[in-house]
């Protein structure tokens, strides 16, 4: 569920917004072989694995771990990734955090997800392997500028494509709005668009109009509100690249 909820006085919490905007896609690509059985599977989606919050002292992959370790049992290999997840969380969190929300959460997905297997369309593409990375300039805050940290942050991002798949990702966090506006660009392909990718903490890179009402991925953020147009023409260039 979106989490940016504006409440009476007009400032933006980390709630609940069932009307926000949510990239709801899941994507699955199962990677087969010679046997019945996948050799692997490879899902993105996009919601933080925060069921449990910060009283929880117990190591865990949360809901989302819960699920894929449910799902490899069936296959040889399962890889969740995030999705493009900075501004969604789980629905039915509760304080104190409990991991039967996590569990339950972790079997709906899991539900999803096996009615998918059942479901699935066999793409054509060649036996191609490739990918792709390319650094980005992405403009600072006026007081990241004059902390000394300079005008922009230099970033890469990375891009792989197996047969008609294409998977991109920034080592930070990414709005649902700027995934979906990738994907649209890309409306007739197989598109994934993940966030917590290798190359470190980039940080969240808000939307412009989130800039507007503010909130916590504002408040955190080192970025100005032209970082997101930068990143989502990036991601777009990057997904041409890997052809």
């Amino acid at each position: 569920m979106n989490r940016r909820e504006q409440i009476a006085d007009g400032s933006v919490i980390l709630g609940e917004n069932p009307d926000g905007p949510i990239d709801r896609e899941a994507i699955l690509v199962a990677l087969d072989g010679s046997g019945e059985t996948p050799i692997a599977e490879v899902c993105s989606f996009a919601t933080h694995g925060t069921v449990m919050g910060g009283d929880n002292y117990q190591l865990s992959g949360d809901w989302c771990g819960i699920a894929a370790s449910e799902l490899e049992q069936k296959t040889q290999a399962f890889i969740y990734m995030n999705g493009e997840c900075a501004d969604v969380n789980p629905r039915g969190r509760t304080q104190p955090s409990t991991f039967s929300v996590a569990e339950a959460l972790a079997e709906e997905f899991v539900g999803d997800i096996e009615s998918t297997r059942g479901n699935t369309n066999a793409l054509d593409g060649d036996d191609l392997l490739t990918g792709a990375f390319t650094l980005i300039e992405l403009p600072h805050k006026q007081g990241e500028i004059e902390a000394g940290k300079g005008r922009t942050a230099r970033i890469r991002i990375h891009g792989i494509r197996f047969g008609p798949v294409r998977i991109v990702g920034f080592p930070g966090e990414v709005f649902g709005e700027t995934a979906m506006a990738v994907k649209q660009a890309y409306a007739s392909d197989v598109v994934a668009v993940n966030s917590y990718t290798t190359g470190g903490s980039a940080g969240y890179v808000p939307v412009r109009e989130a800039y507007d009402t503010g909130g916590y991925e504002m408040r955190v953020s080192p970025y100005s509100k032209d970082a997101e147009d930068v990143l989502r023409q990036a991601f777009i260039d990057l997904v041409k690249e890997l052809g």
